[in-house]
C-alpha cells in the first residue's frame, strides 16, 4: 500500500531546520510585489519547459519579475526568455554564496521551482531568503518544510480533503495547471528497425525514469505481457547502471526470464532520436505510484494515448489531470485489472486506437500554451500579497 509520505518528509526536514536562520524577511511596503523564479544547476531545461510561457506574460503592471540561475546556467536562460522587462541575476555554487545573492534580490515571493531534485535546491528553502516562498509542479508532492508557505496545485489534480497531504498551504489553480507547455515538433520518422525493435505486436511504452517504478508495477507490467503474447514494453535504461542493474535484478524474480526477454530497454538517446522512439509507441503506460508529468505532454503532443490509474495523491494523478483539461475518459482506470484490458485492447485494437489518437490530437490544443495558466498564476501572486501579514508571527 502507498501511502502519503508528509509525515516523513517533515521528519526530515526537521533535521536540518535547526542549522539555518528562521526569521522570516519584513514584507516590503508595495503594491507591486517582486516575484523571483528560481532555478539551480542542471535543472534549467525543466524549469524552462514549464515557465517560459508564464514569466514573460505576468502582467508587469502588478509584478516585478525576476528569474535567479546558477551561474552555469545564466545565458541558456536569458537566451530562452528574450523579454526585456524580465531581471536577472544569478549565484555561484557555494551555499552560504548563493543564500547572499538571492537575499539581495529583495524579492518579496520566491517560486521554488524544484525542491528536494538536488542538494543545493534542497537546502535553499530553510534560508528564507524572502517573506513568502512556494513551490508547485516541478516538487512532487510537498516539501515537508514548514519553511515553504504554498504549494500551487490544480483542481484538474488534486482530490477533496488533499490539503492534509501537504505541510504547504495548498492554492488550486481553477481548470488549470501550475505549468504551460509547448507542443513537441513532429519528429522525422523512424522504423522500429531503426531501435532494434520487434517489427510486430503492440509496442507498450513506458517514458517515466527507471527509479519510478515501483515494485507494485511488476504485476500490470506482467498482465499485460501474459495477455498479449506478442507485446513488447519499451523501458528507458537510463544513465545509472546500478539503477539498472537493480530493475533487471527485480523483473527477473517478478516477471521471470522468459517475460523479461519481452522489455526492451533503450539506451539514453538525444532529444531528436527520443521522440523518434516515442512517435513508434502504441501506448504510454502510466506508472500507477509515480504518473508521467512532462512525458504526458510530449506523448499527447504526438497522439499517442496513455492508460493511467490514478491514486489519492498528487504524484500519482499527473495524466489524469491532463485528460480532465482534454475532456476524455476512455483510458481513465479503477483497478489493476481494468489497467491490463484496457492497455491490451488498444494494444491490439488498430481502429480503437486511432480513434484515441484523433480524439487526442483534435482537442489537443487545449493543453499547450494554455495561458489560463498565466492568469491563475497571477491570481496566486495576488492573493500570496494581500494575505503576507497571515505568515508573519505576532
Amino acid at each position: 500500500m502507498v501511502r502519503c509520505c508528509r509525515g516523513l518528509k517533515e521528519k526530515y526536514a526537521a533535521l536540518f531546520r535547526p542549522h539555518f536562520p528562521q526569521q522570516r524577511p519584513k514584507p516590503r511596503e508595495t503594491d507591486r510585489p517582486r516575484i523571483g523564479f528560481l532555478v539551480t544547476a542542471g535543472r534549467e531545461r525543466g524549469f524552462l519547459r514549464n515557465m517560459k510561457h508564464i514569466i514573460p506574460r505576468l502582467d508587469r503592471e502588478r509584478f516585478e519579475v525576476l528569474v535567479l540561475c546558477a551561474e552555469s546556467g545564466l545565458d541558456l536562460c536569458r537566451r530562452s526568455i528574450p523579454a526585456g522587462h524580465v531581471q536577472w541575476a544569478s549565484f555561484p555554487h557555494d551555499l552560504e554564496q548563493s543564500v547572499a545573492a538571492m537575499a539581495a534580490t529583495r524579492c518579496d515571493i520566491l517560486y521554488h521551482r524544484q525542491i528536494g531534485t538536488a542538494v543545493t535546491n534542497y537546502f535553499l528553502p530553510f534560508a528564507r531568503c524572502a517573506p513568502i516562498q512556494c513551490t508547485g509542479w516541478g516538487s512532487h508532492g510537498t516539501t515537508g518544510m514548514r519553511e515553504v508557505d504554498y504549494y500551487l496545485s490544480s483542481d484538474l489534480i488534486e482530490i477533496d480533503g488533499a490539503e492534509q497531504h501537504y505541510t504547504e498551504r495548498l492554492f488550486r489553480f481553477h481548470h488549470a495547471l501550475p505549468t504551460c507547455q509547448s507542443r513537441v515538433r513532429p519528429p522525422e520518422p523512424a522504423t522500429r528497425e531503426d531501435f532494434g525493435l520487434p517489427g510486430r505486436g503492440a509496442l507498450y511504452f513506458c517514458p517515466q525514469r527507471i527509479e519510478k517504478i515501483h515494485p507494485a508495477f511488476d504485476g500490470l507490467l506482467r498482465g499485460i505481457l501474459d495477455s498479449d503474447p506478442d507485446g513488447t514494453i519499451v523501458m528507458l535504461q537510463g544513465r545509472h547502471p546500478g539503477a539498472f542493474e537493480q530493475l533487471t535484478a527485480r523483473f527477473r524474480r517478478t516477471l521471470g526470464p522468459r517475460l523479461l526477454k519481452r522489455i526492451a530497454f533503450a539506451p539514453s538517446l538525444p532529444g531528436k532520436q527520443y521522440y523518434r522512439l516515442f512517435a513508434l509507441a502504441d501506448l504510454v503506460l502510466d506508472a500507477p505510484n509515480y504518473s508521467t508529468s512532462l512525458t504526458g505532454f510530449d506523448a499527447f503532443s504526438l497522439g499517442v494515448p496513455i492508460v493511467t490509474l490514478p491514486g489519492a495523491r498528487n504524484v500519482e494523478r499527473y495524466a489524469l489531470a491532463l485528460y480532465r483539461k482534454l475532456g476524455i475518459t476512455d483510458l481513465i482506470v479503477e483497478s489493476e485489472q481494468q489497467y491490463v484490458q484496457m492497455a491490451v485492447q488498444v494494444g491490439t485494437d488498430g481502429d480503437f486506437r486511432q480513434h484515441l489518437r484523433e480524439s487526442i490530437l483534435k482537442r489537443s490544443d487545449l493543453i499547450f500554451e494554455d495561458h489560463e495558466a498565466v492568469k491563475e498564476h497571477e491570481r496566486f501572486f495576488e492573493y500570496a500579497w494581500q494575505h503576507r501579514e497571515e505568515l508573519t508571527p505576532p
